[in-house]
C-alpha cells in the first residue's frame, strides 16, 4: 500500500478531498469517480513516492496490488479531472523526459518511454500537428517514432525562434567530438546546405544510439531547452 507518512501536506489532502467530495453533494460520487480522486490526491501529495511529473505505473501498480493497465486508466481520468496542465508545463515535461528516458534506435526510428498519459497525449497532438504518427502497439508506454518526425515536433514546439535554433546549434557544435562525435560542421562552400533538421536529427541518432558520453548526453539536454524558449 502507499506510504501514508509520505503525505507532503495532510491537510491539504483532506481539504481537497472535502472540496471535490462534496462538490457532487454527500454521498453522490461513484465509486469508480471516488477511486478517480483518491488516486490523484495520493499523487499529488506524494504518497506513492518519486516524481508527481513522472509517475511510475509499474510501482505504483505494486503499492496498490491492482494493474499496471488499471493504473494508467486512474492516472488519465485523474490528470483529466484533478491534475490538468497547460501546453507549457507540457513542453517543460517533455524535456526533463529526454533528462531521464532511455532512447534506443531501431533503423530511421527511435524508442522511448512516456509513462504520464496526458503527457502522450500532448505528444501524439504535436505529431499529428507534423503529420507524424507513432507507434505504441506494444506497450502503450513505450512510444516508437521516425527521427524525421520527432524533430518536426521540436521545430513545431520552437515557434520559429531562430535565435534559440542559433544558440542550441552553437552550444552542440562547441562539445568535444569525444563527448559527442558529431559530423565534421559543413563548409561554406559545400553543395549541400545546411539543414538545421537534419542537424538536429543527427543530434537525436547519438542519443539513440548511446554513443554519446553522459556528460553530452546532459549538454545536449541543456541545449535542447534553448529550443524551446519562446
Amino acid at each position: 500500500m502507499p506510504n501514508i507518512s509520505e503525505i507532503q501536506n495532510s491537510q491539504g489532502f483532506a481539504q481537497d478531498f472535502l472540496m471535490h467530495y462534496f462538490a457532487s453533494g454527500f454521498g453522490g460520487m461513484q465509486k469508480r469517480d471516488l477511486d478517480t480522486l483518491v488516486f490523484g490526491l495520493l499523487l499529488k501529495y506524494g504518497a506513492f513516492g518519486g516524481s508527481v511529473s513522472a509517475p511510475d505505473p509499474t510501482e505504483i501498480s505494486f503499492q496498490l496490488g491492482i494493474s499496471p493497465a488499471r493504473v494508467r486508466n486512474l492516472l488519465r481520468d485523474a490528470q483529466l479531472r484533478y491534475l490538468q496542465y497547460d501546453e507549457y508545463e507540457a513542453k517543460k515535461r517533455f524535456i526533463q523526459l529526454f533528462e531521464s528516458a532511455r532512447f534506443e534506435q531501431t533503423g530511421s526510428q527511435v524508442t522511448f518511454s512516456v509513462s504520464d498519459p496526458l503527457l502522450q497525449q500532448y505528444f501524439a497532438r504535436w505529431l499529428n500537428k507534423v503529420n507524424g504518427f507513432s507507434d505504441a502497439a506494444f506497450n502503450p508506454n513505450l512510444i516508437r517514432v521516425s527521427y524525421d518526425a520527432l524533430a518536426d515536433v521540436f521545430l513545431l514546439l520552437n515557434n520559429q525562434n531562430q535565435g534559440a535554433l542559433d544558440i542550441f546549434e552553437s552550444r552542440i557544435r562547441a562539445l568535444p567530438t569525444t563527448d559527442l562525435p558529431l559530423s565534421p560542421e559543413p563548409v561554406s562552400d559545400s553543395p549541400k546546405p545546411f539543414d538545421i533538421k537534419d542537424f538536429i536529427i543527427s543530434v537525436f541518432k547519438i542519443l539513440g544510439t548511446g554513443v554519446a558520453s553522459e556528460l553530452g548526453k546532459q549538454a545536449v539536454i541543456e541545449s535542447i531547452k534553448f529550443l524551446f524558449q519562446n
